[in-house]
């Protein structure tokens, strides 16, 4: 049996598609970085007009480097700091792992007729961060991600039937 588990609002409680349930990573941002928080989220996660991507959106989709998308802007926001600084800070302040799921995905691994995997909306970077610093390579057998897959994970290619066919 696969079984395939989400990040965002699953294994790391952090964002989440209901509001009351999210744990923003973001709140400090001006003191922090300088950066207002509500401009931020503008310039970056909202996309500039209807039918088109977000930043984050092509960052996800692996259509744009989000390293290099936020050397661009980070500076029209008054950011103080490097682009790594503020990657790591995101990357660490947004990784509250949901410690009753982890009990499960280890309970899980230990049963010989399971594979675990986990199938998840990333970039490159925050995937890299999540396989080798949050060591979930030690809990599933591979990470599938949408800018290694070139989809947005709301899409038919992105489906858990679609995924098996790459195992």
């Amino acid at each position: 049996m696969k079984i395939f588990f989400d990040v965002d609002g699953v294994i790391i409680q952090g964002w989440h598609f209901n509001p009351a349930c999210r744990r923003p990573w973001d709140t400090d941002l001006k003191q922090d970085f300088g950066i207002e928080q509500d401009a931020f989220q503008k310039a970056f996660f909202f996309p500039p007009a209807q039918g088109k991507d977000s930043l984050m959106e092509k960052c996800l989709k692996g259509d744009r480097d989000l390293k290099e998308v936020l050397a661009n802007l980070l500076p029209t926001l008054g950011c103080r700091g490097t682009v790594d600084d503020f990657v790591d800070y995101w990357f660490t302040r947004n990784s509250h792992l949901n410690e009753d799921v982890i009990e499960v995905i280890k309970q899980l691994k230990q049963r010989k007729n399971i594979e675990l995997y986990f199938a998840t909306a990333q970039e490159p970077y925050r995937a890299n961060y999540l396989w080798h610093d949050l060591r979930f390579k030690e809990l599933f057998r591979e990470i599938y991600y949408s800018a290694r897959l070139g989809v947005a994970k709301d899409t038919v290619s992105f489906s858990p039937k679609s995924i098996q066919s790459w195992i």
